[in-house]
């Protein structure tokens, strides 16, 4: 009785004779084939794991290796390769097996890779519109206020740009109560645009010409007006956030210098001079193809 049951539990443990390999990995595949009532003694074979595989190789006149990923899929490997099923009539009935899938021993724990999907950087091509709202301090102590329109067009590596300006004087010394100003320039230049995170940083230049009025009202109701005409020259560096496809905000910093002419004037008092340098500071919006 006691050889009857160690006989017993050999083959049981051990359906595959010519099994070798990881031992707890065979005793694993051992198991499953013997539930199934497999018998493959013909079979010589090893099993073994790699990484989170596990690789099962048949070694006989034509050696044959399969990669598998859990136990029940290497016994069915197995199985394929056993002297029943090549004997086995095509429509003989078999009993079900109870199927356990047993974990791989050792089998490393799955590894989650999060791949963080980045914008691609923007891009310059085609024709641009903008238009921003603008602020100014001059060297004579005034401050100005204004806006911008124009737009760009891409040829090769540089935004061929062209632009009008208004602006007026909104605060300045205390000699300047009643006195107002205004100014109207065109500008043509180029920007040169440079991906610079999510956005395009753009370094240009312009030049071109203006124009200012400036009036002041006597107390005798005598109106005095003068105007100045003359060439401008614009250094300016421009950031570009895209909100959308389409759709940018501008942030805009530029250095403007200007030359004037008095060309006509209504009075003989003297009015104070136009500025020679402006710093500005704008803000405003970018349309066009932006990616």
């Amino acid at each position: 009785m006691i050889l009857i049951f160690v006989a017993t539990r050999a083959a049981s443990a051990a359906p595959c004779g010519g099994l070798h390999g990881e031992a707890k990995l065979v005793s694993a595949v051992g198991d499953l084939l013997a539930q199934r009532g497999v018998v493959c003694a013909d079979i010589h074979g090893a099993v073994r794991h790699d990484g989170g595989s596990i690789v099962v190789t048949r070694d006989d006149a034509m050696p044959v290796e399969r990669r598998v990923a859990d136990l029940s899929t290497a016994a069915t490997v197995i199985e394929s390769w056993s002297d029943r099923n090549a004997s086995d009539p095509l429509l003989a009935s078999h009993p079900i097996p109870k199927i356990v899938v047993a974990e791989a021993p050792g089998a490393p724990a799955p590894r989650v890779v999060i791949v963080e999907r980045q914008a691609p950087p923007s891009t310059f091509h085609g024709s641009q519109l903008f238009a921003a709202g603008e602020t100014s301090y001059a060297n004579d102590r005034t401050a100005w206020a204004g806006a911008q329109i124009g737009g760009c067009v891409v040829i090769g590596p540089v935004c061929a740009a062209a632009s009008v300006r208004f602006a007026s004087v909104v605060d300045g010394p205390a000699f300047w109560t009643g006195l107002d100003r205004r100014s109207i320039e065109v500008l043509v230049g180029g920007d040169v645009p440079i991906n610079v995170g999510p956005g395009l940083l753009m370094l240009g230049f312009g030049g071109g010409t203006g124009q200012v009025h400036t009036r002041i009202d006597s107390k005798d109701a005598h109106r005095m007006a003068s105007e100045t005409a003359g060439l401008r020259a614009e250094a300016r560096a421009v950031y570009a956030y895209p909100l959308t496809r389409s759709i940018a905000l501008d942030v805009t910093l530029s250095i403007d210098l200007s030359q004037a002419t008095r060309s006509e004037s209504t009075t003989t008092m003297p009015l104070p001079d136009e500025p020679l340098v402006l710093g500005r500071l704008g803000v405003g919006l970018r349309w066009g193809h932006l990616q």
